[in-house]
């Protein structure tokens, strides 16, 4: 897992060098394709991503803890992308939208 997560960290880091640059919604495209593609050479990661996050304890904090790197560069993104008016703005501790 811990291969997996460096992997994606790496490929999404990339990306952010360019979060200044380039055009915010190019960026949110590039890391989704990036996503699937990872997604889809790795299928069983998800799989244990999913099982592995469906109950609390010391192994999800421990995921948590480790992805929280490439999860404040994609929400860099996302808030570029919010500014640019292509997304709404989101709480995520709601359900809604504002």
């Amino acid at each position: 897992m811990d291969d997996y997560i460096d992997r994606i960290a790496a490929r999404h880091l990339l990306f952010l060098e360019l979060v200044d640059t380039a055009d915010p919604v190019e960026l949110l495209k590039n890391f989704s394709t990036n996503y699937m593609r990872q997604s889809a050479d790795t299928p069983e990661i998800s799989k244990l991503i999913v099982k592995d996050c469906s109950e609390p304890g010391p192994y999800l904090d421990y995921l948590v803890e480790r992805i929280q790197p490439v999860h404040r560069s994609i929400t860099l993104v996302l808030e570029r992308v919010q500014k640019t008016g292509f997304f709404k703005h989101h709480n995520p501790e709601s359900c809604s939208s504002s």
